[in-house]
């Protein structure tokens, strides 16, 4: 007894040792992102509430106007911000404090929201919030690495993960709640339109009335959005979705600023070379090095079967829109993989125990960010909850049938959360598997948690046979 305590006080010991030298780390890249980084994404968001506060369209680039409301970036006509204007709209208190000040808002906003979401799984999976697992998920939290990329653009990545994860606990608790959860899933929508692959799921597992409350959430916001900002949804959907669609921020050489706006105005506001100014702040446009993508849409864009497959897609009615299509291919494949993996469970019909459910969930936000048209290194963070049931796994140590789900699942995890710098130095071929990092460590996560499930579904199945229970 004396020695099991002895054992439990020294991992407690280590673990703490670890999580303050991680912990450390972490706080000096926030402090950094804080004080030194734009936070390219968060300023083109601050930025449209900062024109909608002010009367004007938080589509336009108003660096010619007097006074400037510019984001820092921004070298077109238009501003970088591409959601709809309710997002805006959502925005504006925060447009009303200084830039500098909503910078560090918004940093615990998404800080929160990330380690709420990993509380949210645990409850979920009922892993008891033990010493070690605080300090185990905290460790894990500080030393992913996309989630430094995600406070270093101020992403909202982490807001749309806890929407889901609330979506996921309300889900759970059936009836009224469902529909609740499929009010959070709309929202989380409105923030991330590939939220809609989710749809499909929720068909797939028979969610009736989170789609109800899904359609109803919709219904709601679509309204809401209409009568808070009715002209900007009207110039949007007509004017600003079709260039958003084909360019996203980006554009022609004739929707770009004078070649000299810029320079002048980054002149005339004394400037230092490699800064960039945004009220009166200078900073860096980015202080983080990482590789952008996350997504098989451009992993097999680049492949012999990707340049087949678009060929093909030119002589179609798709051609205009190739990289949608591959991506509802992808999507598709990934339904068909699971549908039949877990086939036997589905024409069960048994309840699903929360692990389970869970589980699930979990392989469909690893789906939606390999399927989606463009999902970058951030939106990686949607991981992070699996995490909780791989270290559940782990510490319970009863299924061994289990283990080589969780041990592909670590080498997912391990793959995402190295540094990328790391990555290219202990790896052969680091350098060229680099481009493609996230998505192996996202197959591989698909992969692991698949096994895991499908081991767990069929021996419940199992159980309730050998009982002689109907299932």
């Amino acid at each position: 007894m004396q020695r099991k305590i002895s054992r439990k006080l020294a991992i407690r010991i280590i673990l703490s040792i670890i999580f303050i030298c991680v912990s450390v780390r972490f706080i000096s890249y926030v402090v950094e992102f804080g004080n030194e980084s734009l936070q390219m994404d968060f300023s083109a968001s601050y930025t449209a509430a900062e024109s909608m506060n002010s009367g004007l369209s938080p589509y336009k680039n108003h660096i010619r106007r007097d006074p400037p409301i510019w984001d820092g970036v921004a070298i077109y006509k238009h501003s970088r911000f591409t959601y709809t204007p309710l997002v805006a709209f959502l925005t504006r208190p925060l447009a009303l404090l200084p830039y500098k000040v909503a910078k560090w808002v918004w940093i615990s906003i998404l800080i929160l929201s990330v380690i709420s979401s990993l509380i949210i799984a645990c409850n979920i999976i009922k892993l008891e919030l033990s010493a070690e697992v605080l300090l185990s998920c905290g460790i894990f939290i500080c030393l992913f690495f996309p989630f430094l990329a995600e406070i270093e653009r101020g992403q909202i990545d982490a807001i749309n993960l806890l929407l889901i994860m609330l979506a996921m606990m309300f889900m759970l608790k059936q009836n009224k709640g469902e529909y609740l959860s499929g009010g959070l899933i709309s929202l989380a929508t409105f923030f991330k339109p590939y939220c809609l692959f989710l749809v499909p799921f929720l068909m797939l597992r028979r969610k009736w009335r989170v789609l109800s409350g899904y359609a109803i959430g919709i219904g709601i916001l679509v309204i809401v959005s209409f009568f808070s900002c009715r002209t900007l949804n009207l110039d949007y959907f007509s004017k600003h979705l079709p260039r958003i669609s084909q360019f996203q921020e980006e554009g022609t050489m004739n929707m770009m600023l004078p070649m000299m706006i810029v320079p002048l105005y980054l002149k005339y506001t004394n400037t230092p070379a490699g800064k960039t100014v945004k009220d009166g702040v200078y900073y860096s446009s980015s202080t983080l090095r990482f590789s952008h993508n996350a997504t098989l849409v451009k992993a097999i864009k680049g492949t012999k079967l990707g340049r087949r497959l678009y060929i093909m897609f030119n002589r179609t009615k798709f051609a205009d829109h190739k990289d949608t299509f591959l991506s509802f291919l992808i999507l598709a494949t990934f339904i068909i993989v699971v549908f039949l993996n877990l086939f036997k469970s589905f024409e069960a019909r048994f309840e699903w125990s929360n692990a389970q459910e869970f589980l699930f969930w979990q392989i469909v936000l690893v789906v939606i960010v390999l399927s989606g048209v463009r999902t970058w290194v951030m939106n990686t963070i949607w991981f992070i909850p699996g995490f909780a049931y791989v270290l559940k796994e782990i510490l319970q140590r009863k299924k061994e049938e289990n283990i080589l789900g969780a041990l592909i699942c670590l080498s997912g995890f391990t793959i995402a959360a190295i540094t990328d710098s790391v990555f290219v130095k202990i790896l052969p071929g680091g350098g060229t598997l680099l481009v493609h990092k996230y998505v192996i460590a996202g197959l591989a996560l698909f992969i692991g948690l698949l096994l895991m499930l499908r081991k767990n579904l069929y021996e419940s199945i199992r159980m309730k046979q050998s009982l002689k229970l109907p299932t």
